[in-house]
């Protein structure tokens, strides 16, 4: 971050008074220290969501992309974003599967490599 230790603290005591604390809180919170660390977590850019949304607006079908870009870095996020990704796959793959003429499936299930006449 770029931001100064003033900067941080400001913006640290925004988010605990947010989410934390009651409402009309107006006491201080109390300031133990700051470390900052350049090279942590990867904090995205602004914008990010928008190159995310055009990118899977311009995604083929069939294709699917996943990574702690889409969701976070989190193990946890990692975690839940595969096993909801899984599902999505599962389920177009069902689709294209039941698709497929009795025929050609026959075929294809026997090890057989359909040609056209």
């Amino acid at each position: 971050t770029n931001n100064t230790h003033k900067e941080i603290y400001k913006q640290c005591d925004q988010d605990i008074r947010k989410v934390l604390l009651k409402d009309g809180w107006d006491g201080e919170v109390k300031k133990l220290g700051i470390r900052v660390w350049p090279t942590a977590i990867p904090q995205y850019e602004k914008g990010h969501l928008d190159v995310l949304e055009n990118i899977q607006k311009n995604c083929p079908s069939g294709l699917f992309l996943g990574g702690n870009y889409k969701t976070g870095v989190a193990f946890g996020d990692c975690v839940d974003f595969g096993i909801q990704e899984a599902k999505k796959i599962s389920s177009y793959l069902k689709k294209k599967v039941a698709a497929i003429p009795a025929g050609e499936l026959a075929t294809a299930k026997a090890g057989k490599v359909a040609t056209a006449a």
